[in-house]
């Protein structure tokens, strides 16, 4: 929903093609350095998508029906947005107008709504999303029963851990309320998510490699998090292992540098490497015993 309304504003602007000044030198120093410009720029497109959209979704009036609350966004986008750079001025029915007032809709009918926990759905559809995931966490792969964890001597255990299972809601809750779009992670998991829409919203791919001493280890983990959930399989070259079927640790691609969004892989726990691995929600995030 949130790259619909970016991409609406754009269809809905005049917009100038032109030089882009020191974000394109900073991309060529990208490249002199050997990162890889696509990710730098799909994450620049990320960073810009949510910032446009909370400036067009403001807090939403409560209104009686949807006619007076798309009226009022009408008035409000027509002071917000420079006529000048429209095309063809901006219509009270129009694309931008709707999606801006669906989406104000969606936040105030979840502003009053209770959000839904994993015993508020059908036992049959959270049996059907576990079955999908393996009975494991969507992202971090841990087992959330006790009968599919495996023997390992990454944990000091000699298994996995299992974790309890909670339902999290893929679009956050205060943008949709209790959309259908569901999957089941474990506890530490949907806390490290929370209402985030990505990695993004707190900065971190513009300054990935500096962390905040006071809460740098919180901060490394919703790197790592938002990186598993974007890759949650084994970067080990033909294994089949993913979050449904393991625990995933993940370790540094480049040794001694920095763990940041760039500089994470992921492994399962039979191919993660010896003495680097991390795991998401080891207490300290160190190295664990492999």
């Amino acid at each position: 929903m949130i790259s619909q309304l970016g991409q609406a504003l754009m269809r809905h602007l005049s917009v100038h093609t032109g030089s882009i000044g020191r974000v394109d030198d900073l991309l060529s120093a990208a490249d002199a350095i050997g990162l890889d410009r696509t990710t730098l720029v799909a994450q620049l497109e990320g960073v810009l998508e949510e910032r446009i959209a909370l400036r067009l979704v403001t807090p939403p009036k409560q209104h009686a029906n949807f006619l007076r609350r798309r009226r009022s966004v009408h008035r409000w986008l027509q002071e917000v947005i420079e006529p000048s750079r429209l095309r063809g001025g901006l219509a009270e029915n129009s694309e931008l107008v709707t999606l801006v007032t669906k989406i104000q809709t969606a936040i105030d009918m979840a502003s009053d709504a209770r959000r839904q926990g994993i015993g508020d759905v059908e036992v049959g559809e959270v049996s059907d999303l576990l079955e999908n995931q393996g009975f494991r966490c969507a992202v971090c792969g841990a087992p959330l029963r006790h009968s599919i964890r495996r023997r390992t001597n990454v944990f000091a255990t000699g298994y996995e851990p299992v974790l309890d299972e909670t339902l999290e809601h893929r679009t956050p809750f205060y943008l949709v309320g209790n959309s259908t779009a569901f999957e089941v992670l474990c506890r530490p998991c949907n806390t490290l998510k929370n209402d985030r829409l990505g990695v993004q919203e707190d900065g971190l791919v513009l300054c990935g490699n500096t962390f905040r001493p006071r809460d740098r280890v919180q901060v490394l983990r919703r790197v790592a998090f938002w990186s598993l959930n974007e890759r949650p399989r084994c970067s080990q070259a033909c294994c089949p292992a993913s979050a449904l079927s393991s625990c995933m640790l993940l370790a540094p691609k480049v040794a001694k540098q920095p763990l940041s969004v760039d500089n994470l892989e992921h492994f399962c726990v039979e191919h993660a490497p010896p003495g680097t691995s991390y795991w998401l929600h080891h207490d300290a995030l160190v190295a664990t015993a492999v």
